[in-house]
């Protein structure tokens, strides 16, 4: 098996004698293993592209890599020395922050998505987890965290829920908001010991107007319809629409 070896040479020239060379070699394979696997985790750190923040058991800054700035806003000059609580958002109350600490003192870590602040003053959600460090006595010597910026998914989560509740065209909720709605409102009836009405409104005559008229002018029909039948309802409650032509009001 390969290794790492030093080489020292000495050269000594006893009086009245022959000059004598002195050679020690010495294994340094577990030196060199212990600088690539620094040198590797120097280069992990440094090229991440996930923010990276180190800091003392008591919470203090030490160190933080470029990802951190570039997610954050905050050099690394600005933040070191201090406490991350510089970039809470507000968003979560103590009995949030008390879970998370809980869970990291009993498990060693903590998982899970969080809103901060950035020095913009921007609140942006991301996705946490925050390690322990600790020594051979379990004693926790500093807390590592690293988090990814998940904005571009919550909007794409948001415009997903979007499409899958409410139609295109008229922006109105469809059957699956609608039936989620009704549900609601039966069990909230049947807590109260009240009924549930529910109005269907059909627009006849329809295809007749794209017919003559053109989509543009059907849809742009349909639009006004929304606006004039929300115009006299209470905002809580939307109008669902059941088919191009029909809504329904619970």
């Amino acid at each position: 098996m390969a290794c790492w070896a030093l080489l020292q040479a000495t050269l000594a020239q006893p009086a009245g004698a022959a000059p004598v060379m002195r050679l020690v070699i010495s294994d340094i394979t577990a030196r060199k293993q212990a600088e690539a696997q620094l040198h590797l985790a120097a280069s992990v750190f440094r090229h991440a592209r996930e923010g990276i923040l180190i800091t003392a058991a008591d919470g203090t800054i030490l160190e933080v890599n470029d990802a951190f700035t570039h997610i954050t806003g905050y050099p690394r000059g600005e933040v070191l020395g201090r406490n991350p609580r510089l970039l809470r958002s507000g968003r979560h109350d103590l009995a949030f922050f008390a879970a998370l600490w809980r869970d990291l003192s009993a498990q060693g870590y903590w998982s899970g998505e969080i809103w901060n602040r950035r020095k913009s003053g921007e609140v942006y959600p991301e996705l946490l987890t925050i390690s322990a460090v600790r020594d051979a006595q379990g004693r926790t010597q500093q807390y590592v965290a690293l988090f990814s910026d998940i904005s571009l998914l919550k909007d794409h989560e948001e415009q997903l829920n979007y499409l899958a509740h409410y139609d295109a065209l008229t922006q109105l909720p469809n059957r699956v908001l609608l039936a989620d709605r009704l549900h609601q409102a039966l069990a909230q009836a049947q807590r109260r010991g009240q009924p549930v009405a529910v109005i269907l409104l059909d627009l006849d005559g329809f295809k007749a107007i794209n017919d003559s008229h053109g989509h543009l002018i059907g849809d742009q029909l349909l639009r006004q319809w929304r606006l004039r039948c929300s115009r006299y309802c209470a905002k809580a409650t939307p109008w669902p629409g059941w088919a191009a032509t029909s809504l329904s009001r619970c």
